[in-house]
């Protein structure tokens, strides 16, 4: 194996090597001479790879005009345009500084010219070429550097997360000595830095503990950084997020966010605690809902009230393998069946999902031993879709439901969520109980450096924190997504901490920063999970107005890009990423796929960090829909009427009528040139609705239902409306044409125009419209003379 990064290149440009070579030689002692000769070397690539494509014309030009037309032709790869794009303006930055800080920039544009030599090699070497793992710059003996200059060097020139790692290799090929008497020095650096080879938090048995229940240690780190290790303990992959019943952590405890349900439980343990009876209390809900999270907490906060409870999760459990759920279910509720129920003074909690509730009250068990109970369960009404569900009980049982709570809250004002916005306040809060906010503060002080850092600054802006809380809201309402408290955590790991996070551990170029930020993270990582996938959808660069467009121009007639930035968004946190921007020089000089990067970014910050286009990105589909849902659970007509007014319109606008005759709609598919229409009067039916005199709601219905009936109020359709089907309806009546999907994915909504249909009057008058004379003939009932007339309308 070579000791120099680019040998592998020997057979495919021996001159490359040898411009490497050069800088390898000179790395430690000349990093400024390095960013120099890294721009002769990408220079030198250029020229090669435009002989190799038959295009010498190109090979006097300037190397920013060379890359740009290369870029045009399509050679190059994003990830090489921004690579060839970083290492030219980082050398000519270092043709006109004063070489400070230039050890940082070396190492950057030494892995991205390994980043463009591996995509040579494989574009235009030899088949079998196999990609070399990237090292880091070996260090090399030099006779005018000292080790002092070394030590000196690596400590004042890097951050510190680099300078632990760099120090150690230093001693490892003996150019520095150990000055800490008695230390072993890897065991300091894994100390310092944590295990760099780990791509994956500490998973060993012993590190699985909660290291707030363990003795004090000092603080933990992961790649020498304490906040990514307390980050990464949001990981779904990490040990905290396994829930139980019984286990809570005081991380856990920490992080716990008292929601109303948990008052409603702690209420009816408390009443019921005293009673000399038999209790039981369900617990009902779904898959990820936080039943077994509120256990634990009401297990760990309140032992002694949970004393008297014996708790069966039906989630949790093991069972019998000679027995089924149903079976044990049975079991369980011996106590409470028919026969038992008034001779013992059981208590129980029993946490169910509602799927095996409702089988359960199907199967023989209760047809034969729990009539009381299954008779209790309707009364209360818990599988009824158009009622919200309240908490109930009698003399024995007593049911609280999760299914009508939400993570978020209705206002008058909006939807919003003091759930999401809670968490992300435990996590920022700066007080000296945060884990994480004493983390935060240790690396800082530390010097460590990394968009995760940058990233945990923008998430302390309140203003962020709110809009992350919108876009959760958005991608249930409108995505019907289940978002578990063990998937929001995992969320915020994820956008805070880059999934390629080893290759941010050295150093990277502003691009890769860039890319790396919150607002980039957040909408460009729809294959790291699925709510990342589902938040992609409402990425705020699909928005179009003049004033995105009139910044955009700006910015891509911009001689420092940095300007642009700092006009249109707060830079608070974010000042030494945006002063940085303005190496990059004229975004006209960039390769398309670094200004495609830029353009994104701008918009997407814009999204989080400007007051000014706050107005810009507000969807008004989804706006008028939480308005209506807010009103229909207000249970207030006049609040419903625009949706009334659209749902009729969609009717027609759907199945289509005569042009010019908003009474008759199409009753059959197109016949050709002739099409068959009805009369169609609808009166709004509003007996359904269900006042409920409250400011904000937290248990409500997330679908809404209207209603219309016939002229004489005997007969009425009912239809239920989600966010899907009423931005379809909204669609249509824009002019949209349902495809064969669409009508699919409607089913209710076209069941419930052909109900409304049937109560119409088609058997008293019938319209055939001759669409290719675009006429009218009306087929009537005569009711006094029992005869149709036909007519010409």
């Amino acid at each position: 194996m070579s000791e120099y990064t680019f040998d592998f290149l020997q057979e495919l440009d021996p001159e490359l090597v040898q411009i490497g070579r050069s800088i390898e030689n000179i790395f430690y002692d000349d990093p400024h001479g390095v960013l120099v000769k890294s721009r002769l070397f990408a220079e030198h690539m250029t020229k090669t790879i435009a002989s190799l494509e038959n295009l010498d014309h190109i090979k006097s030009w300037k190397q920013v005009d060379r890359i740009a037309y290369l870029d045009r032709e399509g050679l190059f790869t994003k990830e090489v345009a921004q690579s060839f794009d970083m290492i030219r303006y980082i050398g000519n930055r270092a043709a006109h500084a004063d070489g400070k800080g230039d050890l940082e920039k070396a190492l950057k544009v030494h892995k991205n010219l390994f980043k463009i030599s591996v995509w040579f090699a494989e574009v235009y070497g030899s088949y079998d070429f196999k990609t070399p793992e990237y090292q880091n710059p070996p260090m090399r003996k030099t006779e005018g550097l000292d080790t002092n200059q070394i030590t000196k060097l690596i400590e004042s020139t890097l951050s510190k997360q680099l300078s632990s790692f760099f120090k150690q290799q230093a001693i490892d090929e003996g150019f520095v000595t150990d000055d800490k008497p008695g230390t072993n020095q890897k065991e300091l650096v894994e100390e310092q830095q944590g295990n760099p080879q780990e791509e994956e938090p500490p998973r060993e048995e012993e590190e699985q503990h909660d290291t707030a229940d363990q003795p004090e240690e000092g603080p933990r780190t992961l790649y020498g950084s304490e906040l990514l290790f307390q980050l990464s303990k949001l990981k779904e992959s990490s040990q905290e997020a396994i829930e139980g019943s019984e286990a809570f952590s005081s991380f856990k405890k920490y992080l716990h966010v008292e929601r109303p349900i948990q008052n409603d439980l702690e209420h009816i343990l408390r009443t019921k605690v005293n009673e000399q009876s038999s209790q039981l209390i369900f617990l009902c809900g779904s898959v990820g809902d936080g039943k077994s999270h509120l256990l634990a907490y009401m297990n760990e906060t309140y032992p002694d009230l949970m004393a008297n409870f014996k708790v069966h999760n039906d989630a949790t459990e093991s069972f019998d393998p000679h027995k089924n759920s149903l079976d044990t279910l049975a079991e369980v509720l011996e106590p409470f069946s028919d026969a038992n129920i008034d001779k013992t003074n059981e208590k129980r909690i029993l946490a169910i999902n509602l799927g095996v509730l409702h089988n359960f009250l199907e199967s023989s068990y209760v047809k034969e031993s729990y009539t009381k109970l299954a008779s209790f369960i309707s009364e209360s009404k818990i599988f009824e879709t158009d009622y919200v569900s309240e908490n109930y009980m009698d003399d024995h049982f007593n049911l609280i439901s999760f299914s009508d709570y939400h993570p978020y809250e209705l206002t008058k004002e909006g939807p919003e969520s003091s759930y999401f916005m809670n968490i992300f306040e435990k996590i920022v809060q700066p007080t000296d109980d945060n884990p994480f906010y004493r983390a935060f503060n240790r690396d800082q002080a530390e010097g460590i450096m990394g968009p995760y850092m940058t990233n945990y600054k923008l998430l302390q802006q309140k203003t962020v924190r709110q809009k992350l809380s919108q876009l959760l809201i958005k991608a249930i309402v409108q995505h019907k997504y289940i978002l578990s408290t063990r998937t929001l955590l995992n969320f915020v790991h994820d956008i805070l901490i880059p999934s390629n996070l080893e290759e941010h551990l050295t150093s990277t170029s502003v691009i890769e920063e860039t890319q790396a930020l919150l607002p980039n993270m957040l909408f460009n990582s729809s294959d790291r999970s699925p709510l990342l996938k589902v938040i992609s959808y409402v990425d705020p660069i699909h928005t179009r107005s003049e004033m995105i467009d009139q910044m955009l121009i700006e910015l891509n007639n911009s001689t420092d890009i940095s300007k642009v930035f700092q006009k249109n968004i707060s830079q608070e946190g974010l000042k030494d990423w945006v002063d940085a921007l303005s190496d990059l020089g004229p975004f006209y000089e960039l390769t398309k796929a670094t200004r495609q990067v830029l353009n994104t970014s701008l918009i997407r910050f814009c999204y989080f960090l400007s007051d000014e286009m706050e107005e810009i990105f507000k969807n008004k589909t989804y706006n008028d829909f939480m308005h209506y849902l807010y009103a229909f659970n207000l249970g207030i007509p006049a609040g419903l009427k625009g949706i009334y007014q659209e749902t009729e319109d969609a009717i027609f606008a759907w199945k289509g009528s005569p042009k010019g005759n908003d009474q008759y709609i199409y009753y059959e598919e197109s016949m050709g040139s002739m099409n068959i229409a009805q009369t169609l009067e609808l009166k709004r039916y509003t007996n359904h609705l269900v006042k409920r005199d409250q400011d904000v709601f937290y248990r409500f219905k997330d679908t809404l239902l209207i209603g219309f009936q016939n002229q004489h109020k005997t007969e009425y359709a009912l239809l239920e409306i989600d966010y899907p089907l009423y931005e379809t309806m909204v669609k249509v009546l824009n002019g949209y044409r349902p495809n064969k999907k669409d009508k699919e994915d409607a089913i209710q909504f076209l069941e419930f125009v052909e109900k409304l249909m049937q109560i119409g009057k088609k058997e008293d008058e019938m319209v055939i419209h001759d669409l290719t004379e675009d006429l009218l003939f009306k087929l009537e009932y005569d009711a006094e003379f029992e005869e149709f007339t036909f007519k010409r309308e």
